[in-house]
């Protein structure tokens, strides 16, 4: 029960901080949740690739939270490349945080997060989501054969350009700015030390 009632927390929290959030935006918070990071079986030099190529598509950010707390099962958190940036943490820095993270995280195994999955839909059609019936049943089959990426209005609205990270890595990150942990969980504009 305390995974269906943590993942309801979740989607509630990020329809309180992202109301124009779709269905398949609460899919990817749960799988990112659940299952860590989408290319975590992308060899190193693959993932570094795209974190270089993504941070230098971006401007740095002040405004934007440090971390969310995505916490499922297993303390994980979402790191905004675009704070980072602006905080003066390098791409290959952040690279072999995701990297060292990954060994660290161990994912909810598939029968779990899919009962997560179908929970999630009883939530998402009742208030204040009032989504339509099925929807995130449909984007879980569709999953098995392609991945689900944020929707159009969300990337526009809220540009969610983050890495996963275990509190280590936060960790390493806050020693890196020397930003203190300021005791939050959840959203925050400090980056965590530990």
């Amino acid at each position: 029960m305390y995974l269906f009632h943590r993942a309801a927390d979740l989607v509630r929290a990020e329809h309180n901080r992202c109301p124009a959030a779709r269905p398949q935006d609460y899919y990817k918070l749960l799988f990112q949740s659940a299952l860590g990071m989408e290319h975590r079986l992308i060899d190193p030099v693959h993932l570094a690739s795209r974190i270089r190529e993504e941070y230098s598509g971006i401007s740095p950010d002040p405004g934007q939270p440090a971390f969310i707390d995505i916490t499922l099962h297993q303390p994980l958190y979402r790191v905004n490349l675009a704070r980072l940036k602006h905080e003066g943490i390098s791409p290959d820095f952040i690279s072999d945080a995701c990297l060292s993270g990954m060994k660290r995280f161990v994912p909810l195994r598939d029968i779990p997060f899919n009962r997560v999955m179908i929970h999630l839909q009883t939530i998402l059609v009742s208030d204040p989501f009032g989504l339509p019936p099925g929807c995130i049943l449909s984007i879980l089959r569709d999953s098995a054969r392609k991945p689900v990426h944020h929707s159009e209005c969300y990337r526009r609205t809220y540009r969610p350009h983050y890495v996963l990270l275990p509190p280590e890595e936060l960790a390493r990150l806050s020693k890196r700015v020397g930003v203190p942990h300021d005791g939050h969980t959840g959203e925050t504009d400090t980056i965590p030390d530990g």
